[in-house]
C-alpha cells in the first residue's frame, strides 16, 4: 500500500474539520493547564475539603479570547478566585494574541502595509475581526522602550555621523511653525543622528538617536547632541547638507570637529544657477567628477580645469562652483577608506525615505507621544536591517 505525499500540507491545513479538532484539542489542553495551576495556588484540587478554615475559593470562571499564530480565536475558560486575583499565564482583557503573532503584524506594519491591509490578512487568515485599537495597543509595547532608547549609553565610536531634519505631521503640535513646514502643509521635524562605524569587514549604520521639535534650528539640535555627547557619543567626521544651525550646533558642543558638507546638495545649488539649462547634464558630470577626485591635489586640479572651461559659458553657476568653502574639503583629512560614504548626506536620506514611506500610511499622528513611539519602532527595524541589533528582544524583527 502507497501513500502520495503531494500537498499534504495545504490538505491538513484547508480541512476544516481537523483544524477545528486540533483547535479544540489546545483549548482543552490550555483550560485543563490553567485549572491544575488554579488548583496550586488555592492549595487544594476541585470540590476538595479540608478541616481547616479555608482562606482561597473558586468563584466560576471567567473567558478570554485568545489568538495564537497558528489557530483561529479560542474562547479561553480562565478560573476565579473569590478572596484574591488569579493571574494565569494568559494575558487578560478582551482579544489577545500571543507574543510571535503580535510581532509578525508589527513587522508587517513596518514594512509598509496600511492598518486597513493588516485588517483584511487578519481576518483572511483568522476569520475574525481586528480592529485598529487592537493594533495601537499592540503596538503600545514600544512606549517602555522610548525612554530607555533616548537615555541609553553610547559604547560604540562611530567614523562618522549624518545629521538632517525630516518635515512630519502631529495632531495636537502647536501650529507655530516656519514658512517651509507652512509649504509643505507640515507642522513638526525629526531631527536625527545616524552614525556608522565597521565592525570587523561590515559596515553598519544605525539611527543613534532623534527629536521631534516644532522647527529645524539651533536650539533643538544643540539639545540633541548636547544629550548625544553626556552618553558618549565620539565621531570623527560630521557630515550634513550645510544647514547653519547644524552647523552652529556641532560648533558649540563639539568645538573644533571637522564637517563635511553634503556635495550632492552644493552640485544641486550650482546646477539651479545654470542659465542654458541644455547643458545641465554634461555639467553634473564634471562637477561630480571633481567632487569624486581621490586626492586633495586631484580635487583642485580638476576644479581649475572645469572653471577655465566653463566660466565664459555659465558664470553665475561657476562663480558659485568656484567659491571656496573649507567644508567641502574635510574628507580629505580622514582616512581615505571612508572618503566614499562621507562626500554626501544620502545615508540619511535614505533612512529618512523609509521612514516616510511607512509613516505615510499613518498620515498625521494623534500627538508627540505616539510619533515618539512609532518612529521608535521604525527606526529600531531599519536598524536592525542594516546590521544593528535589536534595542530589546521584544522588538527582534530581523535577527
Amino acid at each position: 500500500m502507497s501513500f502520495s505525499t503531494v500537498n499534504n500540507d495545504n490538505v491538513l491545513l484547508n480541512n476544516q474539520p481537523i483544524m477545528e479538532a486540533i483547535s479544540k484539542f489546545v483549548q482543552g489542553l490550555i483550560e485543563a493547564m490553567l485549572n491544575e495551576q488554579f488548583s496550586v495556588f488555592i492549595n487544594r484540587q476541585p470540590y476538595e475539603r479540608k478541616v481547616q478554615k479555608v482562606k482561597l475559593s473558586r468563584n466560576g470562571y471567567r473567558y478570554r479570547n485568545y489568538m495564537f499564530i497558528w489557530s483561529k480565536m479560542l474562547r479561553i475558560k480562565i478560573p476565579r478566585c473569590r478572596e484574591a486575583a488569579f493571574s494565569p499565564g494568559l494575558k487578560s482583557g478582551g482579544k489577545q494574541m500571543d507574543k510571535e503573532l503580535e510581532r509578525m503584524l508589527i513587522q508587517i506594519w513596518l514594512e509598509g502595509g496600511s492598518y486597513r491591509d493588516i485588517q483584511v490578512l487578519v481576518k483572511r487568515i483568522y476569520g475574525e475581526r481586528f480592529s485598529i485599537g487592537t493594533f495601537s495597543r499592540i503596538v503600545r509595547v514600544a512606549d517602555k522602550y522610548v525612554k530607555q532608547f533616548h537615555q541609553r549609553k553610547i559604547n560604540h565610536f562611530y567614523d562618522s555621523v549624518y545629521i538632517d531634519g525630516l518635515s512630519i505631521s502631529i495632531k495636537g503640535f502647536p501650529r507655530q511653525y516656519d514658512e517651509y513646514l507652512r509649504k509643505k502643509k507640515k507642522n513638526a521635524v525629526f531631527l536625527g543622528v545616524l552614525g556608522q562605524r565597521k565592525e570587523e569587514k561590515k559596515i553598519i549604520r544605525e539611527m543613534i538617536d532623534f527629536k521631534i521639535s516644532q522647527v529645524e534650528d539651533f536650539e533643538n539640535y544643540r539639545l540633541l547632541l548636547e544629550s548625544l555627547k553626556s552618553r558618549g557619543l565620539k565621531f570623527t567626521i560630521a557630515v550634513h547638507d550645510g544647514e547653519e544651525s547644524i552647523s552652529k550646533a556641532l560648533k558649540w558642543t563639539y568645538g573644533k570637529v571637522p564637517q563635511q558638507l553634503c556635495l550632492v546638495h552644493k552640485m544641486r545649488n550650482i546646477l539651479d544657477c545654470l542659465i542654458h539649462k541644455h547643458y545641465k547634464e554634461p555639467l553634473r558630470r564634471e562637477i561630480w567628477n571633481v567632487y569624486s577626485s581621490p586626492s586633495l591635489g586631484k580635487f583642485i586640479s580638476r576644479k581649475k580645469s572645469l572653471i577655465r572651461k566653463w566660466r565664459n559659458i555659465e558664470p553665475d553657476a561657476i562663480r558659485l562652483f568656484a567659491k571656496n568653502e573649507k567644508r567641502l574639503l574635510s574628507k580629505y583629512y580622514v582616512e581615505h577608506i571612508y572618503h566614499k560614504h562621507i562626500g554626501t548626506n544620502n545615508p540619511i536620506e535614505r533612512y529618512f525615505r523609509e521612514i516616510r514611506r511607512r509613516s505615510k500610511v499613518i498620515g498625521c499622528f494623534e500627538n508627540i507621544q505616539s510619533a515618539d513611539s512609532l518612529l521608535f519602532l521604525i527606526v529600531d527595524y531599519l536598524n536592525q536591517r542594516r546590521g544593528s541589533s535589536p534595542f530589546s528582544i521584544d522588538l527582534d524583527f530581523t535577527h
